[in-house]
């Protein structure tokens, strides 16, 4: 606590500019509406489709949460709309919330600020900014497609509509209002053309205050602009105790040798082999990231699992990537899930079933985790062969694991037919993971799998039409 890597180490120190800057530009982006312009977005993109509430929580709280970069804030925000929309139209409201807060979780994960998550990485590994925000990207987009896929057949094995004409936004109001995402981009500009990650926060922040003026509602009067710092502030403290906290764990892992004593018995447990050893580091960083803001989770237990990687020989970025992952996703882990009681209060239903049901809806980022380490081409390294094939692969395990957590392919499918499913989504996470597993194996399971789902799709179609 006395030393420069305690309370008043680089975690606070990153806390009290860079993380302190993003949070005063979330506070002043939702003083400018741009939440209800990013809500606007979604429902003119997925509004009318069938379930089109949940899928407008799923886009809207993944925009949303790559600014605000706090789970629970971002299911208050969103939710408070989408949830009861969704339970309205005919989603069980443990289904909804759940939605909510997996889609929550993971606006994290999703580039160019990923919840100013991405620049503590950077400070941590000297990675650049940008770097890491570009081998995100796949990551955050199988994450998304798993859980919209899975809302989308839920809604259809439950014929559940969209939202009515009249709710749904025109066209010219969305390009209307297109100028308030300005701010993103000036901080992408920034960020591009070589500033720091202050400095770009900085000049975005100046964009939404000019930006304020163009809208009576929004205009930032001195009253205004005081409830927008004191928002900023309020925000800021609970991230500068954590981080202070975290960096109370920090020093004490680093000045005991705790952290290598940790490190050394996870490698000697797992006999120095890989697979045993990420699951152990999972575990740690699902434990160590219950209940914390994004920033000292990730930090806690970088401390520890990205030490112990890095030690294995894994490459860093995939290391962290790793970490940030588990760190966020115990946000949606039970027993401790915190955007998930959240969401639970919101729909006023049980906590720990809405816990169990995120949990399954965010199997993909689990799997992500792991193909982080075991295939770079998630990463976007290596050959366009190699980033399309596992592109392929993902795909397909967002599909069946959407048809897993559904129970529906084009009619609800048997709980044999969902095994079969979980099967096929375990031999093409295998091939994602191992490029010596034979393709042609997976090919021909995954087409005999698909084979048979589509002939009792077309024997329960007959039937009902028979009944008719």
């Amino acid at each position: 606590m006395l030393t420069d890597s305690g309370i008043y180490g680089s975690i606070t120190g990153i806390s009290a500019t860079i993380v302190a800057l993003f949070v005063i530009f979330g506070a002043f982006f939702e003083q400018t509406k741009v939440g209800d312009y990013l809500l606007r977005i979604a429902s003119k993109l997925t509004g009318a489709s069938p379930g089109g509430p949940a899928k407008i929580g799923v886009l809207a709280s993944a925009l949303f949460g790559t600014i605000s970069g706090t789970a629970a804030s971002n299911v208050y925000a969103t939710g408070s709309f989408t949830i009861p929309m969704g339970i309205r139209l005919g989603y069980r409201p443990e289904f909804s919330a759940a939605v909510e807060a997996v889609a929550s979780t993971g606006g994290i994960f999703v580039p160019p600020v990923m919840g100013a998550a991405a620049f503590v990485m950077s400070e941590i590994t000297n990675v650049p900014y940008l770097e890491i925000c570009f081998r995100a990207i796949l990551g955050a987009v199988f994450y998304y497609l798993a859980l919209g896929l899975t809302v989308h057949l839920v809604a259809l094995r439950d014929n559940l509509k969209g939202l009515p004409p009249e709710e749904i936004p025109k066209w010219r109001e969305i390009v209307r209002d297109s100028y308030l995402l300005l701010p993103i981009v000036v901080l992408v500009y920034f960020l591009v053309k070589g500033f720091s990650p202050f400095s770009a926060a900085y000049y975005a922040i100046w964009t939404a205050f000019a930006l304020s003026f163009f809208r009576k509602d929004t205009i930032m009067t001195p009253k205004r602009l005081v409830i927008t710092f004191e928002k900023g502030a309020r925000n800021m403290i609970a991230v500068a105790l954590a981080c202070a906290g975290a960096g109370i764990v920090v020093s004490v892992f680093t000045n005991t040798g705790l952290g290598l004593g940790i490190a050394s018995a996870i490698t000697s447990l797992s006999g120095g082999r890989l697979l045993p050893a990420l699951v152990l580091l999972m575990g740690v960083c699902l434990i160590l990231g219950m209940g914390l803001p994004t920033t000292p989770a990730y930090v806690i237990a970088a401390s520890i699992a990205g030490l112990a990687l890095t030690k294995m020989g894994v490459d860093v970025l995939a290391a962290h990537l790793f970490v940030l992952y588990f760190a966020l996703l115990s946000e949606v882990t039970p027993p401790v899930c915190i955007a998930s009681y959240c969401a639970a209060s919101i729909a006023k239903t049980n906590p720990m079933r809405v816990g169990f049901i995120s949990w399954r809806l965010s199997l993909t980022g689990y799997i992500a985790g792991y193909l982080f380490i075991y295939n770079k081409a998630i990463l976007l390294k290596g050959s366009i062969m190699e980033v399309i094939s596992v592109s392929i692969l993902m795909t397909g395990v967002s599909y069946f694991l959407a048809v897993v957590n559904s129970g529906y392919f084009h009619r609800p499918v048997s709980s044999l037919g969902r095994f079969l499913s979980a099967i096929v989504v375990v031999f093409l996470v295998i091939s994602a993971a191992w490029a010596k597993m034979p393709r042609n194996i997976i090919a021909a399971v995954t087409f005999v799998v698909l084979v048979y789902l589509l002939i009792k799709a077309k024997r329960s179609e007959k039937s009902l039409e028979s009944q008719r």
